[in-house]
């Protein structure tokens, strides 16, 4: 991750690619090559990882926000919005589901049932400070 982070991609993708070879249900280097790729715009690519380190490690809530926030971005947003609702079911302490979930609501004009997604999560995590900041949105709204 170092790597990445410092932008060196290349060598980045050949030690994610060497630990996986090793270990190859390593669900964050998978999921981080899968950052990598989607940082690339190369987004078929970050799908198969993405999808790959969820079949491997179903519970891996990163790994199925990522998937799902890929669904939306790519104009399937029923789809994401769904997998990110059953997310939030399976997990219901990922806090990142709740914000993720309310953005793409608030995107797709549903304030109302964002708002509740919101006042969810903050029953969760009161003091998010992403969730703070989408309920004042919300609110100021009204």
């Amino acid at each position: 991750m170092t790597l990445h982070r410092n932008g060196l991609e290349d060598q980045a993708e050949k030690a994610y690619a060497e630990a996986l070879q090793i270990y190859p249900n390593f669900a964050d280097a998978r999921y981080n090559l899968g950052a990598l790729y989607l940082g690339r715009g190369q987004y078929e690519k970050a799908r198969a990882c993405y999808g790959e380190v969820v079949r491997r490690n179903p519970d891996y809530a990163k790994g199925r926000r990522a998937l799902a926030l890929l669904e939306i971005e790519g104009g399937n947003a029923q789809d994401g919005v769904a997998q990110l609702e059953q997310l939030i079911a399976d997990q219901p302490l990922y806090i990142a589901a709740y914000e993720s979930l309310a953005l793409a609501l608030l995107e797709l004009g549903q304030w109302k049932r964002a708002g509740r997604i919101v006042a969810d999560g903050l029953r969760t995590k009161p003091e998010h400070q992403g969730l703070l900041r989408l309920r004042r949105l919300i609110e100021g709204r009204r």
